[in-house]
Parts: C-alpha cells; structure tokens; sequence
C-alpha cells in the first residue's frame, strides 16, 4: 500500500513534514518480515530507479515495516507551503510508485 502523509506538530515544531511510504502490512509479523527484506534485497535497484535514496524501517517489534521518502519542512498550517507540498507529490509518488511496481509483483509471483 502506497501512502501519502502529511504530518505537522505545531506544539513542539518538529514535525512539520510529508511523505509517501509504502507500508509493508502482512497478515502475520512473520510474513510482513519476509516481504520487507525481500524488497530490502532489491534495495539498490529501487532506488536506482526511484531516483533518491529511500528511508527503510523493519521494525522488528511491530507486524508494520515502511519504506519512505519525506520532504521535511513544510506545513500543512502554512498556506505558501501548499504548492510545495502539490509539487512533491506530483513528482515523486508516480516515481514511488513505479520503483516498486516490478518488485511487489515478482513477490505476488513466489
């Protein structure tokens, strides 16, 4: 699942951010495992094609894993931020999307 977030923590200011993440949420934390590091070993290749490198977190403690990649300092409270959030999404979320396409369906293949 693809996810576009938009996260923004007034109180403390640093949190302020958006990003797309694919969230890797199998049935069991077992098999979310087995499907992030099989993405994980074909890391080098998916950044490649997206572009940019990417932030991965396994999470061993929880059934979620996510792979990311964030625009950190805008607002969703700051109306000059709303182009720049536009911006980022129309530029990278079909470049996400795409670097992930050839790998999750050699997974649904296994």
């Amino acid at each position: 699942m693809v996810t576009i977030v938009t996260f923004a923590n007034p109180e403390n200011g640093t949190g302020d951010y958006i990003r797309i993440e694919l969230a890797v949420w199998g049935r069991t934390q077992d098999e979310n495992k087995v499907i992030s590091d099989a993405l994980y070993s074909k890391k080098e290749q998916i950044e490649s094609d997206f572009g940019n490198a990417l932030v991965w977190e396994r999470m061993d403690n929880k059934q979620i894993s996510r792979i990311k990649f964030e625009n950190p300092g805008v607002s969703i409270f700051n109306e000059a931020d709303w182009n720049k959030k536009i911006e980022f999404m129309l530029i990278y979320v079909p470049k996400f999307e795409a670097a992930f396409k050839n790998p999750i369906s050699q997974l649904s293949r296994k």
